[in-house]
């Protein structure tokens, strides 16, 4: 029967069937078996290639150099070496480039790479030739610290806030100092104190955020603490601070008092308990307390918790710390007697700062919020160049204000004035010892520097701005330090100081000049810049007083060098930049 035909032909049939899906996909399948063969030929090319843009970066990284050829020739060399020569890169062209940037903590280099894969068996389903490539970057991490005993230089200004019922006074001074290198703390200037009471503050405080300092508005002043300590009257001798970062603390009448070391000065005169009359007692004067790593109030992290209470000698808090103002014994208040509030711009304001907590100051001897700046440079591997540092400080009020110029010999910072307005300048000294030379100021050694009359500012629109400016430059030979240049000028007013400068060293010169100021504005030769300005936390300071007094401060600090040598390494010394030579142990890795 033919349905019984048809049966019997059915195995050949599917058999033909097969044949015909065999022959019709056996290319594809033919095509993606060679493809798999070729991709597994791709995927080793591209291990070889991330090999060698591995070394070459990293090699070149070794090298801490900026220069192009130097990086090309370092990088090309291990790259071949590193892959025996499987792709004969040659330097600069597309398959081998490689640059570099820097960081404030090294040199960072990348290499890309790239060569055609082969084609085996792919041809069949891919006409293209494959590019493969790979990307390395390598960090040059230096771990820099100058010897301790090294010579480095401090650029520094002392910004001071001196509150009144009628305003802010403020000052501005800058300079560059020489510093050993291991020693970051601040120096305590010679501030001017205005004479107070013992036992009282002033009514307007000073409230420091993260948006500045300001002086609060009427609304919130003249709201004095309850209690203010008679620092000489409550000073026990039996119980000195002998150690100013571990100051001796006791409470009275609800309020902690930390005593700063203290030293006698003559007998004086003490309000009795009905805070009217008085009777002759001891006087003494009191050094500030001292918030830095180590201190009472820092953990390990540097982290500080300095709680509310009476300082007697001030404070004063050293780069390299998170400062929080906190509450203590139920109050919020700081106050500031017998001494200054001195504070490293650079330091932040932490997590658990009181960002309203009011600081008034008062006391025997009433001070100042004094703001430094400071940036260090380590010359030593300065083969000839210049450093250039320039501070600006802006004042508007809506009140005038009178203003001196004054610089120091050898362009260091001032530490104090004299009632006659000339500077009072630290002195040099040179010592050696084990070979290494240092040079530091010697503060108890003083001499005046050159200064000018005072002026008040021209008025504009009713409005008394003036922009103050300290530019001091440094020159270098071999990383020695040879001579100086400082000068200041006071915008709107009728000040005209020269300029001075000289030698450093054995022959250490001053004498006035006219010579243009070095700069290093446009310098193909730049080794190192860093710059504030007044829109970073506690750079600007505002204040709106009861009895109508308005304005601002604003800062604005610039570092460069510029000259011969390996570019400069910012390093982190405390939260204070050192910028050194990069010659120190060094670390390199891949971060990508």
């Amino acid at each position: 029967m033919r349905w019984f035909h048809r049966l019997k032909t059915l195995p050949r049939d599917k058999r033909a069937v097969v044949a015909l899906i065999v022959a019709i996909t056996a290319p594809a399948l033919i095509g993606f078996a060679a493809l798999a063969v070729d991709v597994t030929s791709w995927y080793g090319t591209h291990e070889s290639l991330q090999i060698a843009a591995d070394a070459g970066a990293l090699a070149a990284a070794r090298l801490g150099s900026s220069d192009p050829t130097a990086l090309q020739t370092v990088a090309l060399a291990a790259a071949n070496q590193a892959t025996n020569n499987q792709f004969n890169f040659n330097a600069d062209t597309p398959g081998f480039q490689v640059t570099q940037t820097s960081t404030s903590t090294g040199e960072n280099v990348t290499l890309s790479v790239s060569a055609p894969g082969d084609k085996y068996l792919s041809s069949v389903i891919y006409a293209g030739q494959p590019m493969l490539s790979a990307i390395a970057v390598a960090a040059l991490h230096t771990n820099y610290t100058p010897p301790p005993t090294a010579t480095c230089f401090s650029s520094s200004s002392y910004t001071y806030i001196t509150p009144s019922n009628n305003g802010v006074g403020s000052a501005h001074v800058a300079g560059i100092d020489p510093v050993a290198c291991g020693d970051t703390a601040l120096i305590q200037p010679l501030a001017s104190f205005t004479n107070g009471h013992s036992g009282t503050v002033q009514d307007v405080p000073i409230v420091l955020n993260n948006n500045g300092g300001a002086l609060p508005s009427a609304s919130n002043a003249n709201n004095v603490p309850s209690f203010t300590p008679q620092c000489s009257a409550l000073y026990n001798p039996a119980d000195p601070t002998t150690n100013a970062a571990q100051p001796y603390s006791a409470v009275f009448n609800g309020v902690q008092t930390f005593f700063g070391p203290a030293t006698l000065q003559t007998a004086g005169y003490q309000y009795n308990s009905d805070g009217k009359t008085y009777q002759v007692a001891p006087v003494y004067s009191f050094s500030p307390v001292i918030v830095g790593s180590g201190s009472l109030f820092c953990n390990i992290n540097n982290i500080c918790m300095i709680p509310a209470g009476a300082y007697c000698g001030g404070i004063q808090i050293n780069p390299g710390v998170t400062i929080n103002f906190v509450s203590n014994e139920g109050n919020s208040y700081f106050q500031i007697l017998d001494g200054n509030l001195l504070m490293s711009t650079s330091d932040p304001l932490g997590s658990s700062n009181n960002p309203n907590a009011p600081f008034y100051f008062g006391g025997h001897s009433v001070g100042n919020l004094i703001l430094d700046t400071q940036t260090t440079i380590y010359g030593g591997g300065i083969q000839s160049g210049t450093l250039v540092f320039t501070s600006s400080a802006t004042f508007n009020n809506n009140t005038n204000q009178s203003y001196v110029d004054q610089v120091c010999p050898l362009g260091v910072l001032p530490i104090g004035v004299q009632a006659n307005g000339q500077p009072i300048c630290p002195t040099e000294v040179t010592a050696t010892a084990g070979g290494q030379s240092t040079t530091t100021l010697d503060t108890a050694q003083t001499v005046n520097g050159p200064t000018t009359g005072s002026s008040n500012v021209t008025p504009t629109n009713g409005t008394y701005q003036t922009t103050d400016t300290y530019t001091t430059t440094i020159s270098f030979s071999n990383g020695i330090a040879t001579s100086w240049q400082d000068g200041e000028t006071t915008t709107n007013t009728s000040l005209a100081l020269p300029s001075y400068g000289g030698s450093l060293g054995s022959s250490a010169s001053s004498s006035q000049t006219t010579s243009a100021f070095a700069s290093c504005a446009g310098s193909s030769s730049s080794l190192f810049n860093s710059s504030t300005s007044s829109s970073s936390p506690q750079l600007g300071f505002s204040y709106a007083t009861g009895y109508g007094g308005t304005g601002s401060v604003g800062l604005n600090d610039s570092v460069s060098v510029c000259g011969q040598g390996n570019p400069l390494i910012a390093n982190p010394t405390g939260s204070e930049i050192v910028a050194a030579n990069a010659t120190g142990t060094s670390t390199t890795y891949l971060t990508q």
